[in-house]
């Protein structure tokens, strides 16, 4: 009795606090190495924060902001390289640092190893480590171009500037998608998962992992941009190199480039085609017919669909909708479409409205569209609930604008009412 009882008081004071624990320590336990994988995935950003978080689409042609912020001073033009509105490059270099750690310590995990799958555990979840640290090399490049590559190494953060590890260079902007194309093959090769969908059974929380496809569609697009006029064979960057004189950007064009991202590309098609687990998100009406109206409303809204590749498990998809909700309906209505992007929709039967622009900024209005910009309509848009007296620009566009735009005299859709927008 009484060496039992000292058994557990010496147990009980050899506990350490988890705030206490070294890296080691963290890695001989599962519960505190997956927290830690599930915090590189945090430094995945969210692309639903409705003003700073992640600015693209709101600094695009495709929308508007009206609150005074630094996409509003950007859409002005008031912005130059010190104003450091968007300083990712810290962030992903954090989360790359962090998936390092991972690969580097994960192999011993002793409370894994106990499973009888724990090996070919440990090798999945390394996989999506580097798949993670790829893509965040693939974010840092497609905002500041090239970049520092570090590999494996884990540098000393409290490294003296002078250290030669803290003044490592940029590498050419084709050294870097190789770069990244090579680790994404790696961590492809060792994911046994193709792709997380809703139909499958799986836990809820691997929703959202890193998988084969993942890795094949982030390839795809990376070869995409790196194909495309503005990195392959551009002028402009004649002159932007390092300090000892290496180019950063080659400015011959390589038609090849074009090859290697079709071929990426045709990759992706192909598992689309011969799975049935990816494709374009369909819903049909009463009498069988496709309803493109739901098809792409609901791709947005049901979770884990045949048509995501990439989505997170939270977001701050609230933000978003507040901002873009009418203020009538209790919303901020701070974010709002461009006059462009409602031009780009087509009419019902398939013509483009608007064919450009005159040099007094009118439009120039293809006839054979049907398209007016004088006169109302009595008309029912879909997912409308009754015939509306309708402004004339609006009537008879495709599916997808009535889905994506709210203009005066439209629904607008919540948990309690209809609430018809007015100007």
């Amino acid at each position: 009795m009484l060496l039992s009882i000292s058994s557990c008081y010496g147990d009980f004071l050899d506990q350490v606090p988890d705030d206490s624990l070294t890296l080691e320590e963290v890695f001989n336990r599962r519960d505190l190495s997956e927290s830690w994988l599930a915090n590189v995935y945090s430094y995945v950003r969210d692309e639903t924060h409705r003003t700073n978080e992640t600015p693209w689409d709101n600094i695009s042609d495709d929308s508007d902001v009206s609150q005074r912020n630094a996409l509003f001073r950007v859409n002005l033009g008031n912005w130059n390289a010190a104003s450091n509105y968007w300083n990712f490059w810290d962030h992903y270099y954090k989360g790359i640092r962090s998936a390092t750690t991972y690969i580097n310590n994960i192999d011993g995990n002793e409370q894994i190893l106990e499973d009888r799958e724990g090996e070919v555990f440990i090798k999945r979840r390394k996989a999506e480590a580097r798949f993670l640290r790829a893509f965040f090399y693939a974010e840092i490049l497609k905002q500041y171009g090239p970049f520092i590559i570090i590999g494996d190494e884990e540098i000393d953060p409290d490294a003296p500037p002078a250290d030669p590890k803290m003044q490592l260079s940029r590498s050419p902007y084709d050294e870097c998608v190789d770069y990244i194309i090579s680790e994404m093959d790696k961590a492809e090769s060792d994911l046994d998962v193709y792709q997380y969908t809703g139909d499958d059974q799986v836990l809820e929380n691997d929703m959202g992992r890193a998988s084969k496809l993942l890795c094949q569609a982030i390839k795809s697009k990376l070869l995409l941009y790196a194909a495309s006029p503005l990195y392959n064979g551009n002028k402009d960057y004649v002159g932007f190199q390092n300090p000892d004189g290496k180019p950063l950007m080659n400015t011959t064009y390589d038609e090849t480039k074009w090859k290697r991202a079709a071929d990426a590309a045709k990759v992706v098609i192909d598992y689309a085609e011969s799975s049935g687990k990816l494709g374009l998100y369909k819903k049909n009406k009463s009498n069988g017919s496709i309803d493109g109206f739901l098809s792409y409303r609901d791709v947005f809204l049901d979770s884990w669909n045949i048509e995501w590749i990439l989505g997170r498990n939270n977001n701050n998809i609230a933000g978003w909708q507040r901002s873009n909700t009418p203020r009538l309906a209790s919303g901020y209505a701070s974010h709002g479409p461009t006059q462009q992007i409602i031009d780009t929709y087509r009419m019902s039967n398939g013509e483009v409205p608007i064919t450009g622009y005159h040099a007094d900024g009118k439009p120039v209005i293809n006839g054979a569209s049907g398209y007016r910009e004088e006169g109302f309509s009595n008309f029912q848009a879909p997912g409308a609930t009754r015939f509306k007296n309708t402004f004339n620009m609006y009537v008879n566009r495709e599916p997808r604008f009535y889905a994506t735009i709210t203009y005066s005299g439209s629904d607008w859709i919540n948990t309690t009412s209809s609430l018809g927008v007015r100007e």
